[in-house]
């Protein structure tokens, strides 16, 4: 059973404005800056057991990522891949830890010897994973902010305000509020009746007063 992760991102604000150690290749860290991404000191040192191409049955490079196969315990070797222009890794071993060691060996490695990974495009599996990143990138950045609480708030209170003022208005106008007949001047209130009340003969009969 495999987990693939890719949902650490690291972004060294040093980065800025330096140049790559290595040809080609974005934002490149030293050890000490790979290690301090590291969740806990176990995995560290388990990454800097990784950096070694004996331990890697394959590994790659492009300008923007890094990719390996490392055999572990499973039957089929675990992928491991890192994306150099953001520091985002997965892997499709079982850890939960982020990075996983096969991520920081990996890292440790094209680091140290930059010599012992093929220079090339991307195999299908890093691709689709970059392709995805991309798309998830461009999606994020057509989404449109949320409108401020602030401005929401003024323009509630603004309407609210508005509505009162023309109800005032309305009222020391002498304004009918339906057309029920119910008109409003200053603060008392006059129904006038539009019918016109009919005698019923009915009712009349035997009544001297009819």
């Amino acid at each position: 059973m495999t987990d693939d992760r890719s949902r650490f991102v690291f972004r060294p604000s040093s980065s800025v404005g330096k140049t790559s150690e290595i040809a080609s290749m974005p934002d490149t860290l030293n050890t000490d800056q790979i290690l301090a991404l590291a969740p806990d000191s176990g995995s560290a040192k388990a990454g800097q057991g990784l950096a070694s191409r004996r331990k890697w049955l394959a590994l790659g490079r492009s300008d923007r990522a890094a990719w390996g196969e490392c055999q572990g315990s499973a039957r089929e070797p675990y992928r491991t891949q890192i994306d150099l222009a953001e520091k985002a890794f997965r892997c499709s071993c079982p850890s939960r830890k982020f990075p996983c060691k096969h991520g920081l060996g990996l890292f440790l490695l094209l680091a140290s010897e930059p010599a012992a990974f093929d220079q090339g495009a991307p195999p299908p599996w890093v691709a689709e994973w970059l392709n995805r990143r991309d798309q998830s990138a461009l999606q994020r950045d057509l989404k449109p902010a949320p409108a401020p609480i602030v401005d929401t708030q003024k323009k509630r209170v603004a309407s609210h305000a508005k509505t009162a003022a023309a109800r005032e208005a309305k009222v020391a106008a002498g304004v009918p509020s339906s057309a029920s007949g119910t008109w409003s001047f200053g603060s008392w209130t006059q129904s006038i009746s539009t019918s016109t009340p009919t005698r019923s003969t009915a009712s009349c009969a035997g009544s001297v007063t009819c």
